[in-house]
């Protein structure tokens, strides 16, 4: 056989596979020529003329301006309270340089203050329920939800009572369920301090607390208001 017939043999193609390969070798053909005709090798800084460190700086300037007016506008913010508990769709916010008690405040005293909604207050008052009060103002970071920013506009209009006890639970008498409802405590430190009480009694302080091996001191730092001994 000729070298033309093997050739041919596997090589011809019907009219609809010609046309194909033409169509094909001219999309790749657009696909390799197209990103010529729009390459540019001018960067931000030659098309806006500025430079990334200026956009740096604008966005700390914009940062720290917002954060400023937002303290000049919502620092002298106060929450006046009506004597009857029958008036409580009468509570409004007004601007007379006084503060609201976070330990008891329910959720439509905090609802009226500025970036807080029915839906953050009410999350507000159950995580205090569950921690058993707010020894520091900056506890409601730990709120799902409660921004950063929000906790910014919000903390100057904001106080705890200097006499203000915590609501505690005795390490002594609690069970699992009762130290698992606390948001400080985990599966693993109920266990391992059950299982301690156990073999060894009850405890009688703090520093007997932290006897306890794999206790992360962090945690019982945190814990520490929140806990009594029976005494």
């Amino acid at each position: 056989m000729k070298i033309k017939d093997i050739v041919e043999e596997y090589f011809v193609f019907s009219k609809r596979e010609r046309w194909g390969v033409y169509i094909l070798s001219f999309i790749t053909l657009m696909v390799w020529a197209i990103p010529f005709f729009f390459a540019t090798d001018d960067s931000i800084e030659d098309v806006f003329q500025i430079t990334y460190v200026q956009i740096d700086s604008a966005r700390e300037q914009l940062i720290k301006k917002q954060t400023a007016y937002n303290k000049a506008k919502y620092s002298n913010w106060t929450i006046q309270t009506p004597t009857s508990k029958n008036q409580h769709a009468s509570r409004s916010i007004t601007r007379q340089n006084a503060v609201l008690d976070i330990n008891e405040a329910d959720s439509l005293d905090l609802e009226k203050l500025p970036a807080i909604g029915e839906k953050l207050s009410s999350r507000i008052v159950r995580y205090r329920d569950r921690l058993g009060g707010f020894m520091q103002l900056s506890q409601l970071k730990e709120v799902y939800g409660l921004s950063d920013s929000t906790y910014q506009i919000i903390f100057p209009l904001l106080k705890i009572g200097k006499d203000f006890k915590p609501k505690q639970i005795d390490i002594n008498k609690a069970e699992y369920t009762d130290l698992r409802k606390h948001p400080y405590t985990n599966n693993s430190f109920i266990k391992l301090v059950l299982a301690y009480r156990k073999v060894h009694g009850n405890f009688s302080n703090q520093v007997d607390l932290q006897k306890v091996e794999q206790l992360d001191k962090l945690v019982l730092d945190k814990l520490a208001p929140y806990l009594s001994y029976g005494h």
